[in-house]
């Protein structure tokens, strides 16, 4: 689920983060009746699904209905000031009208010829837009400090080239550690206030999802691991990669039954930035070795000195 795709004819029925709390809701009141336990509920989600996460746990902090969180591959929050942006709609209708939707102030005929575009253009277009940020609390600091952010556990994590992925090495790697230093900073401020973080980095790169060697672990390529459909992709699976996706699904298990116990049930230390060689972080993927530990003296080095290149091949 991603959110609101700032759309003029959705202005009164985009509810954005209502629907995911009408799901949370809905799944808080069932869960029993499919031997589920409503107060193990892990809310989890990738891209803009994270973000949805992650705004999440400040819209409704109070009474969460979710025990612990997910946010993978959750991008940097940006702000728009409404006052110096007064239309916060002008990026879908920059992407409608380039998409051949193009109707003018007619925006419901605009919104339903969106409906029918495939959401790889979609995705083809967005990805070369050079668009303006998305929406995100204003106060995003503030409210930690107030501790008004819903508490439990929760997993962070990047894979290796991230959004952009491209012969451009050095632009892969700037895009990448944009994603892992907003990481770190939302750790560490989940850390000021006793919340536990469990980060990762995915490095895999299997022929079969990335073809070419500068691919890397791209953007969403951890998620075939976790939900094991690596499988589908195109090529000679090798056994790394099999024994990746086993030991990924192994920890997000772990972490689902346990996660007061994740060191010793898997070896999943928490994340303590102030800890020894800036804390520990879980890497899947590596050639040789389906899980290590890496440290954020390693992994974050670019977040504290720019002239320090992100280990996007890792």
């Amino acid at each position: 689920m991603g959110p609101d795709p700032k759309s003029r004819a959705l202005r009164e029925t985009s509810l954005t983060l209502l629907d995911v709390r009408a799901a949370v809701e809905w799944v808080s009141e069932n869960i029993q009746q499919f031997g589920g336990d409503k107060d193990n509920i892990l809310l989890w989600g990738e891209s803009q699904g994270a973000r949805l996460v992650d705004m999440y746990t400040t819209a409704f902090w109070e009474e969460p209905l979710v025990a612990k969180f997910g946010l993978i591959s959750n991008g940097p929050n940006y702000v728009i000031n409404t006052i110096e942006t007064p239309d916060p709609y002008v990026d879908f209708d920059i992407v409608a009208k380039s998409l051949g939707c193009n109707y003018g102030s007619d925006y419901g005929a605009e919104l339903e010829c969106m409906r029918q575009v495939s959401w790889v253009e979609i995705e083809e277009f967005i990805n070369r837009y050079d668009k303006n940020p998305g929406i995100a609390f204003d106060n995003y600091i503030h409210r930690y400090v107030k501790c008004l952010v819903a508490p439990g556990p929760a997993i962070r994590s990047i894979t290796a080239t991230e959004l952009e992925p491209s012969p451009n090495l050095t632009h892969t790697a700037e895009v990448a550690r944009n994603f892992n230093c907003f990481t770190l900073s939302d750790s560490k401020l989940r850390e000021s206030i006793g919340l536990e973080t469990f980060r990762y980095f995915y490095v895999g790169n299997y022929p079969n999802i990335s073809p070419e060697p500068w691919l890397g672990a791209y953007h969403w390529t951890d998620l075939l691991m976790i939900f094991g459909t690596y499988v589908k992709m195109v090529g000679d699976i090798p056994q790394a990669e099999i024994e990746t996706s086993t030991a990924m699904q192994d920890f997000f298990l772990a972490f689902l039954k346990d996660s007061a116990n994740m060191k010793n049930s898997v070896g999943w230390p928490e994340f303590q930035s102030k800890g020894k060689d800036g804390g520990l972080i879980l890497e899947f993927g590596r050639d040789g070795s389906p899980t290590r530990n890496i440290t954020g003296d390693y992994l974050d080095a670019s977040c504290y000195n720019t002239t320090v290149p992100f280990p996007i091949f890792s």
